[in-house]
């Protein structure tokens, strides 16, 4: 055999070989991605569960903090209801004593005051809460196919603005009714305005804590039903990654097949 003729055959050996090696390689890897994919498959999908779990649970905690704290306003706005319609009474009628006896007595002026301060102590917690509930689902939101919506951190710092100036309002009617009991004072018009102002101011909370009862409501749901979409989502994605590497499998035998046959040929001669 020629000096260059044998110098192909080696340099062909060689190519087969590698391209056999590099095969059998991509066959071994193809074969462990294979199986890997059904093994992170399971672990994204407890992992989401898990996460999706969670983000739910929080939220429907969320709901039954800003129910109570909906209850509790609810009681501040029939208290200074009370005194506007009482105000009202005796704006009508100055001289009637038992009348001004009850505005505001000492028992219902105490449980303003603790409700008022009830609100505000449950909205400072249910901020911190929130805010970790916020961490938590733009972590969740970094999975693929995964978007919760997060509540909006400034409705609670408006719900707490609200509360806050209600607070204010609260201290200026408790203070214009001691004033017109105590004879300080001979307007009741500025019980009355007060009252109503912090009338208003319950409203106007209400319907911020009824806006971010809906966000949270709908957190919640969107959170379980993902929680259920889950396995089937990562299932398929599993799936198409399975019928690939299985595709790429059946191409790496079949052309280590091929690269086989030539080197025998070429160890016969045939090449």
């Amino acid at each position: 055999m020629e000096p260059q003729a044998k110098t192909r055959r080696i340099l062909r050996k060689i190519w087969y070989g590698a391209a056999i090696t590099l095969s059998a390689l991509v066959l071994l890897l193809s074969a462990a991605g294979l199986i890997g994919a059904w093994v992170i498959e399971q672990t994204l999908v407890d992992v989401s569960q898990d996460l999706l779990g969670a983000s739910a649970n929080v939220a429907s905690g969320l709901r039954r903090v800003t129910g109570q704290i909906d209850q509790g306003v609810a009681q501040v706005r029939q208290i200074s209801s009370q005194v506007t319609d009482t105000s009202l009474k005796i704006s009508q009628n100055i001289e009637d004593k038992g009348l001004v006896l009850t505005l505001l007595p000492a028992e219902q002026e105490q449980n303003l005051v603790e409700q008022a301060q009830q609100i505000q102590e449950t909205l400072d917690n249910i901020r911190e809460v929130l805010s970790a509930g916020i961490s938590l689902y733009h972590s969740i939101n970094r999975l693929p196919l995964v978007s919760l919506p997060a509540p909006d951190p400034e409705s609670i710092e408006q719900i707490q603005a609200s509360a806050a100036s209600a607070q204010a309002t609260i201290a200026e009617m408790r203070q214009s009714a001691q004033d017109f009991r105590s004879g300080a004072s001979s307007q009741v018009s500025r019980v009355t305005q007060a009252s109503e102002r912090v009338t208003q101011g319950m409203d106007q909370l209400h319907a911020e804590l009824s806006d971010l009862d809906q966000d949270l409501a709908a957190l919640a749901d969107f959170a379980l039903r993902a929680q259920q979409a889950v396995p089937l989502v990562f299932g398929l994605g599993a799936l198409a990654i399975s019928l690939l590497m299985v595709y790429v499998i059946y191409s790496q035998v079949e052309m280590m097949r091929l690269l086989v046959g030539r080197w025998k040929a070429l160890e016969q001669g045939e090449l």
